[in-house]
């Protein structure tokens, strides 16, 4: 399943507001996690985590007030990493937040 975004001018050009983004590290059976929540759109979400051997399993997606997003976090193989260094290292980008 996919899901798409359609702006009806360029995307800067939007008067998003700031979505007020929420992010918890926490541990789950395989390994860290990410929850996202946001009290309004935040477009274009995408998950760092600088210096970590690893990915996340989803990234640049549009979170929605009331829709909170959990997103592993896929170390790579013999790489281990803790919740306490994913926070450390987590960075959360979306659109508003580029804008000057």
């Amino acid at each position: 399943m996919s899901e798409n975004e359609l702006f009806l001018c360029a995307p800067k050009r939007c008067e998003l507001q700031d979505p007020e983004l929420r992010a918890a590290v926490r541990r789950s059976a395989i390994g860290p996690q990410v929850e996202l929540s946001a009290e309004r759109p935040a477009f274009h979400v995408h998950l760092e985590a600088p210096g970590l051997a690893g990915r996340f399993a989803d990234s640049c997606f549009t979170l929605l007030p009331g829709r909170p997003r959990v997103v592993d976090f896929l170390p790579a193989a013999g790489r281990p990493v803790d919740e306490a260094q994913l926070g450390q290292a987590l960075r959360v980008r979306h659109l508003r937040a580029t804008y000057r």
